[in-house]
Formats: C-alpha cells, sequence, structure tokens
C-alpha cells in the first residue's frame, strides 16, 4: 500500500529535529510558505509537509522543502533545484564527511544548508534515502528507527493536551530551583526556550528543567504538548516528538541513567527513573493510550 503523506509527514520528522529554521505542516509561516510555493512553482500550500529555511533573515528563498512527490533545494544565486522521489535511487543519495565539513549530495548535486551541523546533514541523508525507497516501494528501516506506511493509521495518533500533562509533571516531580511547571515558569527562561526550540504557538510548555549555573535555561530540559527537547553545554538542541517514541527508545540502566535512542543522558539534579516514567507515558498518549495514566 502506497504510504499517505500522513505517513511521509512522521517519517521527516522523526528524522529531523525541530528547530528555528525548520517547519512541518500545520506550524509553516504563512509568508514562507508563500514563497516557497511561487519558488518551487507549487500549485496548493498545504503540498509542503517540510521546510527549511536557510537565510539569515527569514525569507526562506534559499533552503529546501519536501512534498509527498519530491525535495525541492535551492542554494544562493543558484536556481531551484527540483528531484522527485520516483527518479531518485537511494545510491544517488550519498553523505560527504571529513574532518572539516559533512555535506549532502543527491544526484551529484550539494544542497548547501549553510546553518545545519553534521548531524542534520547524517538525518537528512537517512530520511532521502528513505523517500527514494518508499517511491520504488522497497523501504526497509535505516540508522535511525522510521515510519512504516500506514504507521499512523495503526499507532492512531493523539496530542497531549496541557492540562493533562500539567497533571502528570506536577504528579511525578518536584518543583525546586531548577525545575519549573506551567504556569509558573519564568517569563525569561519560556522566552528563551521557545527562541533556542523553534517553539510556536500551538505548542505549549509545560516543564522546563535549567541546567545552567547562572540561570539562563540554555541548557537543560523542556517537556511541550508535542515533544520532548534537551540541550547539553556546547552541543546543538535535540527535539523528540513524542508520537514517534517507542519503549525501546527509551532505557534506564540500573544504575538510573537514562539513555534516549542509544544517547546517554545526564541530568545532574533530576530523577532520570521519574524522567523516563514521564516520557513513557506521554509517548504512549500520543500513540493512541486513552489517557496518561
Amino acid at each position: 500500500m502506497k504510504a499517505t503523506e500522513e505517513d511521509i509527514l512522521l517519517l521527516w520528522r522523526r528524522q529531523l529535529p525541530p528547530d528555528g529554521a525548520i517547519s512541518f505542516r500545520g506550524d509553516h509561516d504563512a509568508d514562507k510558505l508563500a514563497r516557497v510555493c511561487a519558488v518551487y512553482g507549487l500549485p496548493k500550500a498545504s503540498e509542503v509537509l517540510v521546510l527549511y529555511d536557510d537565510t539569515v533573515f527569514g525569507s526562506a528563498e534559499e533552503g529546501f522543502v519536501v512534498t509527498a512527490e519530491g525535495f525541492g533545494f535551492k542554494r544562493i544565486s543558484d536556481e531551484p533545484k527540483w528531484i522527485a522521489f520516483v527518479d531518485l535511487a537511494p545510491e544517488q543519495v550519498q553523505l560527504s564527511e571529513s574532518s572539516f565539513t559533512t555535506s549532502v549530495r543527491v544526484c551529484g548535486d550539494v544542497p548547501g544548508l549553510t546553518a545545519a551541523n553534521p548531524e542534520f546533514h547524517r538525518r537528512l541523508a537517512v530520511a532521502l534515502g528513505q523517500m527514494a525507497q518508499l517511491a520504488k516501494g522497497t523501504t526497509q528501516r535505516g540508522v535511525y528507527r522510521t515510519a512504516s506506511p500506514q504507521l499512523t493509521q495503526q499507532r492512531g495518533m493523539r496530542e497531549v493536551q496541557l492540562p493533562q500533562l500539567l497533571a502528570l509533571v506536577s504528579e511525578i516531580f518536584e518543583v525546586d530551583s531548577r525545575l519549573f511547571i506551567a504556569p509558573d515558569i519564568p517569563a525569561r527562561k519560556l522566552e528563551r526556550v521557545t527562541e533556542l526550540y523553534g517553539i510556536r504557538s500551538a505548542e505549549h510548555v509545560a516543564l522546563i528543567y535549567d541546567d545552567t549555573l547562572m540561570g539562563s535555561a540554555k541548557d537543560g530540559l523542556v517537556i511541550t504538548t508535542k515533544r520532548l527537547g534537551f540541550k547539553e553545554a556546547f552541543e546543538t538542541p535535540v527535539s523528540i516528538w513524542f508520537e514517534t517514541l517507542t519503549h525501546e527508545d527509551i532505557v534506564v540502566s540500573a544504575t538510573g541513567q537514562l539513555t534516549l535512542r542509544g544517547s546517554p543522558q545526564d541530568w545532574h539534579a533530576l530523577d532520570e527513573r521519574k524522567l523516563a516514567e514521564a516520557i513513557r507515558r506521554i509517548a504512549d498518549h500520543s500513540n493512541g493510550s486513552p489517557d496518561l495514566e
């Protein structure tokens, strides 16, 4: 069976962590959406599943877009290019890595993406390869687990409602000098976290754990109605959509250390067993469980 647009959207949301440069259908800025539709000649704005803005001033004229049918990209001073997924072979998606740079090559061309970090390029390569496989009916699991066709129908996705989420985090966590639960999150911390993770108005922050010495909240953890976000010092922020999480992704060792998708976490003053419990319950609810109990 052919993958639906929702299946494809879930695949991309799982692969590419959201930040200020990327948006997914339902969260696109209207002006950016209009520009990319004009740049790539897309007749319907609703076709744009993923939009990556690689510009300094937010015009979105450079970057890339993804629809169910293809991948378009444009570098500064270049003409836009479009590649249909049915014409793309998995082997035409290559990752070039050196001591200095990491980049994706698609049919021998480099999309650019000056602001993207190496991990973003790696995930983009995986996602494009999987789209090429989907278009040819030969899906397989890549380095990062992704949605299989019809996964959204099988799992009955649902969005977590803020009152339920607040009740859960208030039950599990105790507020202290580093952990804040809405509506008692300081405005400046909320503003920094919102900017850091590119959180938009349709998404609500329930909890912030500030892991900084000076209280900037630039490092630490955030739980929203859609995602778990975390950032360590000198690292880029990471976001994981709850609807893409499974229990296999959430592991707690005998010593109490939490590992998320193979990445060990180290939240100094946070009970990671409690955090794992909260993440499991939210993920279960996002994937069809009727409540957060």
